[in-house]
């Protein structure tokens, strides 16, 4: 079993409400202090280390993009930035979350569905699978950029 941690309270502009912390071992004692400040989750049939790997997978992959002055040309870089992949479009990464999932699209009986021992993965894994990358709903985020050469690193 494994827990996740979510934000619960928000009192800055880079928290929102469940906000996606973490996940830890089935034997991490939290304080009285985090089951106040935080909503913990227990994920009955999924180990820490495989939610790690999900939610790995669920990142969208971003990668370094250059302006320069002549087209495939990388000696020359005149601006850089980071990018992101939205399905087929590229678009620029202006604002980097804190925190990379948000829960909010997960039910108050989904989450309880995630301790229920009877519940297979296959389930569990769909309802995270709801979890949304917090990169897409930065709005400043949604700039699409056409790449003409992606030079691997």
């Amino acid at each position: 079993m494994a827990q996740i941690i979510l934000i619960k309270n928000v009192n800055t502009d880079e928290k929102h409400l469940d906000d996606y912390l973490g996940a830890f071992e089935s034997n991490h004692v939290f304080s009285d202090l985090d089951k106040e400040e935080y909503t913990i989750l227990q994920i009955e049939g999924i180990e820490r280390k495989e939610l790690a790997e999900f939610f790995e997978g669920k990142r969208p992959k971003s990668k370094r993009v250059y302006r320069t002055t002549v087209a495939n040309q990388w000696t020359e870089t005149v601006e850089k930035k980071d990018a992101w992949q939205d399905g087929t479009d590229w678009k620029l990464l202006e604002k980097t979350p804190k925190y990379q999932f948000n829960f909010s699209a997960i039910t108050k009986e989904e989450r309880e569905d995630l301790a229920d021992k009877g519940l297979n993965k296959t389930v569990k894994f769909l309802i995270l699978g709801k979890a949304v990358d917090r990169i897409s709903l930065e709005e400043t985020n949604d700039t699409v950029i056409s790449i003409s050469a992606i030079r691997e690193q």
